[in-house]
């Protein structure tokens, strides 16, 4: 009979050793190592613990990371922002910038994102953040007061806050890349409007093409079967002023599917008609010389 999955996963090199001799087959402890190794088995003391990735998964309901990244002025004045950001809905409950991240400033900071959470019934756990000296003790004891338990990553560890992270470059990326910030004051702005934007407006793929402040209610796709009669009418645009006038989302007032492209052409066929587009351009020739000549 061979050995049940929970049993390779709990049990050690040298006890599946004295195992396989019990059964007549004399085989070193360092080969079971090896055959486990090529299998992808680690060894029995990392086997019944949850990876990293696991650990957020398992407890992304209830889980926040924050982070700190600075913002520097025209005027080469260095600003610092800090984030809060609910792992389940991708949501940034808190993103409030300062020139002096004192212990006073990040205490008053902390309390925010904890309130917000309780008035939305969800009791906090797990906080993550980096080992910067900026998050001073007394900001997590406003989480440790509530009964969430605080966990330091380790130093030169990017990945291990990976959804903190992953915001701070979505906001470079997309915002701060593409502006000149000139004070506090206009930082707070660009990053209120952003935040905005990203809460309500920003599809998310991990929340299945929906914002992260969005309800689980269901899409209705324009040509689908939720499509209703009445004829199409054009998507509201809206152009948002964060990124040098470049076109960051759409808006449906009226809550009607979008037209499909093959509506849009029979609407605009007479256009190809006026100006003659339906008929094809007229191929050039290939080059060759004796064209030339």
């Amino acid at each position: 009979m061979p050995p049940s999955p929970d049993f390779v996963r709990t049990t050690g090199y040298f006890r599946i050793r004295g195992e396989l001799l019990k059964l007549g087959h004399r085989v070193a402890a360092t080969t079971v190592r090896s055959v486990l190794l090529a299998a992808g088995v680690p060894p029995s003391g990392r086997r019944s613990q949850l990876t990293w990735k696991q650990f957020l998964t398992a407890h992304a309901e209830t889980l926040v990371a924050a982070d700190f990244f600075s913002v520097d002025t025209i005027f080469f004045r260095r600003l610092y922002v800090l984030i809060y950001v609910h792992l389940a809905s991708r949501r940034v409950l808190l993103a409030s910038c300062t020139s002096e991240p004192n212990a006073a400033w990040v205490t008053q900071q902390a309390r925010n994102p904890s309130w917000a959470l309780e008035d939305e019934g969800i009791k906090l756990s797990v906080l993550i953040h980096d080992l910067d000296k900026k998050f001073d003790p007394q900001a997590d004891r406003v989480f440790q007061s509530r009964g969430a338990r605080v966990i330091l990553t380790l130093l030169m560890a990017p990945k291990a806050n990976a959804h903190a992270e992953r915001w701070i470059g979505s906001c470079r990326w997309e915002c701060l890349d593409w502006m000149l910030v000139v004070n506090q004051r206009h930082l707070e702005m660009v990053i209120h409007e952003y935040l905005m934007h990203y809460n309500d407006e920003r599809p998310h793929r991990s929340r299945n093409l929906r914002p992260p402040a969005s309800r689980s209610d269901r899409m209705q796709i324009a040509g689908g079967p939720d499509r209703a009669p009445h004829p199409p009418r054009r998507l509201a645009q809206r152009v948002s002023p964060i990124a040098d006038g470049r076109l960051t989302s759409f808006s449906n007032p009226t809550g009607r599917p979008a037209p499909t492209l093959t509506a849009w052409s029979r609407k605009h066929a007479h256009l190809r008609t006026q100006f003659g587009t339906s008929t094809p351009r007229p191929r050039m020739r290939p080059w060759s010389r004796s064209s030339i000549a």
